[in-house]
Formats: C-alpha cells, structure tokens, sequence
C-alpha cells in the first residue's frame, strides 16, 4: 500500500488560488476589506498555524497555512478569516501588544473583531460573547474593556474554587478554568496573533519605525475607504466607520514642531548620558546631551458645545502628540475633570465623559497639585467657551482651539493655536 505524498509546493499553489477566490467573494460583497487586503504581502506555508497578519519593515504581510486554509475551511469560511484578519489590522490590535497576559488578550481581540465578521460563518472553535455567559459581555465595547473582565476568569471564584461553579450542557461544573482549557483545546483552528506587537518600540530608530507602519496603515486605510461608493461606506457597521475615520485622518497640526518650540518654553531638563558621542573633556567616556522633558497633560474639552466631531478631531491630534514623541497624561473635562489616565500605547478613542459647562480651573488646580508627576507643559483641546480661568498653572500652557472666530484674550497665560 501506497500512501500519498504530501506536496508543499502543489498545497501553497492551491491556498494562493484559495485566497484569490475568497478575496474576489469579499470584493463582490463586502468591498473595503478586499481593498484593504489588496495592499497586503501574502505568504504561503507552515510558517504558521492557521492564519495570522502582521506588520514588518517590508510592510504588512498575511501569513496563510496553506494546508488549514485548504483543507479545514469551507468557501464561506475562508472569507470568513479573511475579513477577521482584516480587521484586526484596521482596528490596529497588532499594535497594541500585552506581555503580562497574552491568552486574554488575544481573546479579547477576537472577541471585538468576530462580532463585526457575520454573515460569513466563522470555523468550529471562534471565541463569541455568549462564550463566557457569566461574563455577561456588553456588546460594541474595546478590547481593553473585554480584557478587564477576561481578567475575572483568573480569579478563584470565577474558576469554581470559591461559591457554586457554574453547570455546563453536559452537566460539568464550566468554571473559568474549564473555559479556558476549552480554549487551549480549539486554538489551533483560530487565527495566530504570535506576530503582533513585533513593531513595538525599543530604541530611537525602532520609534521611526513605527511611526512609519502607523502612516503606512493610514494610506492603506485611507486609499480603500476612497474606492468605496455612498452605499458599500454607509453599509460598514457605525463602530468600524469611526475607527476607520479616526485612522484615515492625519493630525491637523504638526505636532513634531509644536513640541519642539513648546518644550523650550518648560525649563525641566534631564542629562543623558550617549556612547554615540564621546566626551570632549575626557576622551573614550560617553558624551552626555540635555534633553528637554515631553511629559505633557493633554486636557479635552468634553463640554456640551463639543459634539464627536470634535472630539474625534481631538483624538486624532492627541495621537499625533503621542507619536511626536511626548508622554502624555489625558483629562476629560468640562466644568470637572472626570477622568485623567497616562497615555502608554496606541489606542482606540475611548468614551469621553462630559456635556456640562467649561471651566478651566480644575485643570490647572489638579496641575498644580500634582506638580510632583514632572508634567513640563499643558495643552488645552477646546472650543474657547469659557470664562477666563482663575487658577496660575504651574508650567506653560498651549491653547488649541477648534474654531478661528472671535476674541480669546481670556484664554491666558499661554499661547493660542487653532485647529483649521
């Protein structure tokens, strides 16, 4: 008995040809993720297990299993994947990688982008919503808001050490840790997320970098949103239009000048030693260079006179800070501030709390009562409706105004700019 020989070269010929035809199905049905995976390298082999996406230096590559693809998936499935990868990217989860807990992250993941791929059935073993019915998951919400509450199902009461665990179908006790042994079991026929994070900073030039794969998904975003028609955009779910938007819009200002010329009015600096320069006063010891401090607060305007285009236009020029450069503390705020949280990493526009009335005066009293934080300067995102405040900051101020109309003499002490 003969038994067949299993042909890499002839299974990577037909997964190419599979991914061809299931490209062409999203194309017909579902435009922008055929158009965003037009702009995507593809490689074929058992370099991965399933499916995966990521981005390198070369740009962004789709890594295929040619045997899963070809042999475990049906017609409908394979677009299925297609679109979940696809989103993936778009929604910039490659970007946004966690070392402390990676399996309740990559679940998190899925769990956003796999409410966005019907009508297309996903393979046996996709995470759902109604995988985890005493999470009691909401709907539409971030990945980081699901990983929260993933997080329950490390705890032992969610486990089933604690209280009465939770009875499965068959009968079992289905506590969090059967959950995720359930998991474990079916990770192999979900997509692979190994590859992400792989463009996360680590020096100046790894910086550059990334800066450079985020303009690169904005113009690949950007080039598939234009070729849709009025029907194929209005079509997109709400939620994937405004992260689209928000991706698609490059900040209004330059951000990379303005903190330049901003960080020479705070007077903080550090002295950092560099082996890329050596010392004049004792030749072969590192040199040293002053840099000037780019903690920055960054105050949102979240009032009732602010309606979510502004606050979309906001989000996208404190992405652009972000990626001048600058560390970045975040207030939301109207005639309180509702929530002040670091900045650490690319991610989605979050809720923003507000609809009261301006005033200017709690940012600055809760500057100057955490002096301690080292923040060297404050930019105000706002409409300018306010009275003037009554509290001195503590360090130098930059007005960015959403409108160019009328007097703002009472914005002071600091500077105006305004967003176009």
């Amino acid at each position: 008995m003969t038994t067949k020989r299993y042909n890499p070269g002839k299974v990577d010929a037909q997964a190419h040809d599979a991914v061809a035809k299931a490209t062409v199905d999203l194309l017909r049905a579902e435009p922008f993720y055929a158009h965003v995976l037009a702009g995507v390298s593809r490689i074929f082999g058992d370099q991965v297990p399933t499916i995966a996406v990521s981005c390198s230096r070369q740009g962004f590559v789709l890594w295929t299993n040619s045997r899963f693809f070809v042999t475990e998936l049906s017609k409908k499935e394979r677009v299925a994947v297609l679109k979940h990868e696809v989103l993936h990217l778009v929604l910039k989860h490659l970007f946004r990688s966690s070392h402390s807990d990676p399996e309740l992250h990559n679940v998190a993941a899925d769990l956003v982008v796999n409410q966005w791929v019907e009508p297309w059935p996903l393979p046996e073993g996709a995470v759902h919503l109604s995988s985890f019915p005493d999470l009691k998951l909401e709907p539409d919400q971030t990945m980081e808001w699901y990983l929260e509450r993933l997080r329950k199902l490390r705890l032992p009461s969610v486990a089933g050490t604690v209280g009465p665990p939770a009875i499965g179908g068959d009968g079992t006790p289905e506590g969090g840790s059967c959950i995720l042994d359930k998991l474990r079991d079916t990770a192999n026929r979900r997509g692979d997320h190994s590859k992400w994070g792989e463009g996360e900073k680590t020096s100046d030039a790894d910086s550059i970098w990334s800066a450079a794969m985020m303009d690169a998904l904005r113009n690949l975003v950007a080039s598939a949103r234009n070729k849709l028609s009025r029907k194929d955009w209005g079509d997109l779910p709400l939620g994937l239009r405004r992260a689209v938007e928000e991706i698609a819009a490059p900040p209004v200002i330059h951000w990379k000048r303005v903190l330049r010329m901003f960080s020479a009015s705070c007077n903080r600096t550090r002295l950092k030693t560099s082996r890329r320069k050596t010392s004049k006063r004792f030749p072969g010891n590192p040199g040293s260079k002053i840099l000037r401090l780019q903690h920055v607060a960054v105050a949102v305007d979240t009032s009732g006179s602010i309606d979510n285009e502004m606050l979309r236009l906001f989000w996208s020029e404190i992405v652009g800070i972000h990626k001048a450069g600058a560390e970045i503390t975040v207030m939301d705020c109207d005639a309180v501030i509702h929530n002040a949280w670091k900045l650490r990493r690319q991610k989605p526009r979050p809720n923003f709390t507000g609809g009261g009335g301006t005033c200017f005066d709690p940012v600055f009293q809760w500057l100057r009562d955490n002096h301690r934080k080292g923040i060297a300067g404050c930019i105000y995102l706002t409409d300018g409706y306010a009275p003037q405040p009554t509290v001195r900051p503590p360090c130098p101020v930059l007005w960015v105004v959403y409108r160019d109309e009328g007097s703002f003499n009472h914005l002071k002490p600091g500077r105006v700019i305004f967003l176009k």
